[in-house]
């Protein structure tokens, strides 16, 4: 049968068709699956998204081959692709969001992305970051600092807020709008943590779940704290309360500019996924 591509209503009619996909590779969808589960279950508000996502697929015989979502104003996430089944999926994104303006994926699914969508639409790519996906099953205890892990509270909220504009500063990516009410949001379901040491000198979310596995994000300690092994310590107790609490794996992002934390994160137990890239189209 000819290869077709499909658009979903909403995210539970998209899980219900992609999630065998997804699940192949569920450390490397973490993402895709984490948002596309947070947007079905009501966790993440449609409203913090300033359009309407789209939810996509490419079918043959009606098994998924290609799975892509887009929540706007952000770049288009997806599975693997290429030959047909890649200029099937650029042929029906283009004609139901042509203004899409970049992608995520494996890096090379993300460059053959950016070369044919750009031959297309006649626009231009430019390279974002390069990231790495790694994925924890068991902790590999680090030496343990001064301090204490402990979640965050409601009166931590405007400290945290301040660092997760920091942590996209440095991260190089656009700060969260309302950065406040994603904390808050976080600590109202228990996933923001931190690492004490007579005050708070790092923090971590975690989210996004999957059935078997949670992403560890923003982990950030303001500078003159550094080097002192709280974001490891904190990150490891954070990735072994997952796994005590049931889930098989953690994973996080890598910039692979930062040789510093991904070092860290592979001291205490994680391994790389797999390579992902980012390409922007002007």
């Amino acid at each position: 049968m000819p290869l077709e591509f499909v658009i979903f209503d909403g995210p539970a009619e998209f899980l219900a068709t992609v999630d065998p996909l997804l699940r192949r590779r569920e450390a490397e969808h973490s993402l895709l699956l984490g948002i596309a589960r947070g947007l079905a279950t009501g966790e993440i508000p449609q409203e913090s998204y300033t359009g309407d996502p789209g939810y996509y697929a490419v079918r043959e015989d009606g098994r998924p081959r290609i799975a892509a979502l887009r929540t706007p104003p952000h770049k288009l996430l997806m599975t693997r692709a290429s030959g047909a089944e890649l200029d099937c999926l650029i042929d029906g994104i283009h004609c139901a969001d042509g203004d899409n303006p970049g992608v995520q994926a494996e890096s090379e699914t993300a460059r053959e992305f950016a070369e044919r969508w750009c031959r297309k639409s006649r626009k231009i790519s430019r390279a974002g970051m390069k990231m790495r996906i790694h994925e924890l099953t068991e902790v590999i205890p680090p030496v343990r600092p001064r301090g204490h892990f402990r979640a965050a509270t409601d009166r931590d909220v405007p400290l945290l807020a301040e660092w997760l504009v920091a942590f996209a500063k440095d991260a190089g990516t656009k700060p969260h709008s309302s950065p406040s009410d994603v904390i808050a949001t976080a600590i109202a379901y228990e996933q923001a943590y931190l690492w004490e040491d007579r005050e708070v000198v790092t923090m971590t979310l975690y989210g996004r779940a999957t059935e078997n596995g949670v992403s560890i994000r923003g982990v950030y300690t303001p500078p003159d704290r550094r080097n002192n092994g709280y974001a490891s310590a904190l990150v490891a107790s954070v990735s072994q309360t997952m796994i005590d609490r049931g889930k098989r794996f953690c994973c996080l992002f890598t910039d692979l500019a930062n040789p510093t934390s991904n070092h860290i994160y592979a001291a205490i137990g994680y391994r790389a996924v797999a390579d992902v890239d980012d390409y922007w189209f002007d």
